[in-house]
Order: C-alpha cells, then structure tokens, then sequence
C-alpha cells in the first residue's frame, strides 16, 4: 500500500513532525539534567547527538501524524460510502454492483479514496457496513503502521538519552579539587601564621 505518498503531499505534517521532533529532543536533555542533578553537565559532544536525532525522529513523527491523520479520513470515506449504501442486499453480502459503484462515487468525492480502499479487498463480514468492509484492511494496516513509528522513535529517543548520558561529563570530581585546593591554601595559611606567632615569642623572650 503506497502511503507514504498521500504523506508527502500533507505539508502540514511535515511542520509538524519537525516541530514535535525539536520539542521532544529538548524535552530529553531537560529531563536528563534535571535526573542528573547537577552531577554532571553537557559537553559539546552530547550536544552533538541531537543532530542526527532530529532528523531520524522528525521523520517517524511526521509519519506518525499522517498515518493517523490518514485513519480520520478513512473513517470519513466510510460513513460517506454507508450514506450511498445503507443496506446490504437480501442474502446479507454486498453486490458487485453496489460495491464498484460506491468505490467509483468515494473516489471521485474524495481522490485519496482511490489508495485507501480497493474493491478486491472488500471483508466480508455481515456486522460491517460497506463503508467499513471497504476500509477494514486499511483500518488494520494503518494500526500496524502507527505501531512501528511508535516503536522507531522510542528506540531512537532511548539510543539518545544512553548516548548523552555517556558523552555528559561529572562535575563532582572538580569540586572536590577546589574544595582541596582550598583547604591546602588554608593549611598553609595556618602553618604561615603559626610561625609567626612562633618568632614573636622568641623575640619576646631575648628582650
């Protein structure tokens, strides 16, 4: 079933999978940072990781919305079939005639119809209107397909958030320096001080 496609000319998830691409990425670092507390920090490598990530999960995503967006409009083929074909005839399936005739009036309402649903692939089920026999298959297949773009992006969001928790760099290690660092300079302050407190005394005591 060639949907990618219908996708491609549906600019407007194209923005939006980008947008949503961008907004998750930052969403990771900030929840990465705030797990961290503050024990580590960002270097540029961790950044760098959310270069190849926009791309990879823009396009799951905007495949995602399109896939879904592409459920709605099925839907809406199918009442708009049941609307020309209310009625099965009297052995409880669909004539030949009824089904080819509502396919050729879908398509001519609604050109997508003409990927969406295949009259050679209607389900013949005697609780379904013709409507949903026709977009049964559909129905399914799109499930399936929204299943696998969820699947990509969290293996990719999870390949992410490992990668930069490796590449993030500890901050603990380099306060312990200057608080020892700190600690010697104040050693050795003391130590100064005592020795001159030292010589005073001797001084004191010669005179």
């Amino acid at each position: 079933m060639n949907i990618l496609g219908i996708f491609i000319k549906q600019a407007s998830n194209i923005w939006l999978g980008i947008v949503a691409a961008i907004v998750v990425i930052a969403v990771i670092y900030l929840i990465i940072y705030v797990l961290q507390g503050g024990n580590k920090k960002f270097t540029p490598l961790s950044y760098l990781i959310a270069v190849p990530l926009l791309p990879l999960l823009a396009i799951q995503l905007f495949l995602l919305f399109g896939s879904i967006s592409l459920k709605h409009t099925c839907s809406e083929v199918a009442s708009w079939i049941d609307v020309l074909v209310p009625e099965k005839s009297t052995d409880g399936s669909f004539s030949r005639e009824d089904i080819n005739d509502a396919v050729s009036q879908a398509v001519a309402a609604f050109p997508v119809a003409a990927t969406l649903i295949d009259a050679e692939l209607i389900t013949q089920d005697e609780d379904m209107t013709l409507g949903e026999a026709l977009t049964h298959k559909v129905h399914v297949y799109l499930n399936w397909y929204i299943v696998r773009r969820v699947a990509w992006s969290m293996c990719f969001i999870a390949v992410a958030i490992l990668g930069i928790s490796i590449l993030m760099e500890h901050t603990k290690g380099r306060g312990v320096q200057i608080r020892r660092g700190t600690v010697s300079r104040r050693g050795n302050h003391t130590l100064s001080q005592g020795r001159s407190d030292e010589r005073l005394r001797r001084n004191s005591r010669r005179r």
